[in-house]
């Protein structure tokens, strides 16, 4: 829905659940209320999976606070009353284990975050991925009332100090209808919005920003192949290594990885750019071996050399994944 300013505007009678750091916020509405709605897994401590900063405006002692609360009312004259909250303690939440995003899509990577999800940690060695992994189970029922089990790749206890940190990473099993999914593991659960696809690419530093987890070569005339390192990683983290573009005759390739984009529905519906630049996909599809895992390969632009760091913006079925970076020299 939208508003113009200081027009009367209601929210009532919604449940608003989708990860700990979820709440109601309206700004500058003169008249209307927030009532009757039920927010669920706010959280007291807002900094809990904090992924990723507000493009703009706020700080993030400012974000913490807001998301701290159920429902915010900045600026604005409102009638708050008779809604029900709770904080993130035996709620599930659910994001893209690649871009930490909140949609997902059937055989793609979750991670689902709580708050003792299991005392020790567990990766599962063999396929199959197991659907039983140190104890722990999890159940995935979509939009349609279908409930099914998923695979698990690892599961870990909780970070000491830190609220709702303990992890398990899943495979959204395969047929999940579209829509508002339940994800329950144990006693817990929590909402989980699902679609066909839902793209993310991995980064070098595991935050979903930055520079991509990536593989790159030069694939020149005669054969020979020139490997290019995408990133280089210290202790201070993972930075962009600036790559050759291929000189005359060679082609740089890179390879993207992520996850939630097999599900394309046709190869027109993809676009990728790189620096603003258009790049021609050479494939797209799973990973051989691994079942939630998708690879992306485009060819960088000549026209780009000498651009430094650039974003990749890669859309499929008009969703837009992550935007992560490489360098060019």
């Amino acid at each position: 829905m939208t508003t113009r300013p200081h027009s009367i505007f209601s929210v009532a009678g919604n449940r608003v659940a989708n990860s700990p750091r979820t709440g109601i916020r309206l700004e500058n509405v003169a008249g209307g209320d927030i009532s009757k709605n039920i927010v669920q897994g706010f959280g007291t401590n807002a900094s809990t999976n904090l992924f990723a900063m507000p493009a703009c405006c706020e700080t993030q002692s400012q974000f913490v606070t807001d998301f701290g609360q159920s429902v915010v009312t900045t600026g604005s004259l409102l009638t708050v009353a008779n809604n029900t909250a709770s904080d993130a303690s035996g709620t599930v939440a659910s994001v893209s284990s690649a871009s930490y995003g909140a949609k997902l899509a059937p055989n793609a990577y979750a991670v689902a975050y709580g708050s003792n999800f299991t005392p020790t940690f567990a990766i599962a060695t063999q396929l199959p991925l197991p659907t039983t992994l140190g104890g722990v189970t999890v159940q995935v029922t979509d939009s349609g009332g279908v409930t099914r089990a998923a695979a698990l790749y690892y599961v870990a206890p909780p970070t000491p100090g830190v609220a709702n940190s303990s992890a398990v990473c899943f495979l959204v099993p395969d047929g999940t209808a579209p829509g508002l999914a339940t994800v329950t593991i144990g006693t817990a659960s929590g909402s989980a919005l699902t679609d066909t696809v839902a793209p993310g690419f991995y980064s070098a530093n595991a935050s979903g920003q930055g520079v991509a987890a990536a593989l790159a070569a030069i694939y020149n005339p005669d054969g020979t192949v020139g490997p290019q390192p995408v990133f280089q990683c210290a202790t201070t983290g993972c930075v962009a290594a600036p790559m050759d573009t291929g000189g005359g005759n060679g082609t740089l390739i890179v390879s993207l990885y992520g996850t939630g984009l097999r599900g394309l529905s046709a190869a027109r519906n993809f676009a990728a750019t790189i620096g603003g630049v258009p790049s021609t996909v050479q494939y797209l599809g799973p990973v051989g071996g691994n079942p939630g895992l998708d690879q992306v390969n485009l060819v960088v632009p000549k026209t780009l050399a000498g651009t430094g760091e650039v974003p990749v913006v890669v859309t499929v079925d008009g969703l837009t994944a992550n935007a992560i970076t490489i360098a060019l020299k």
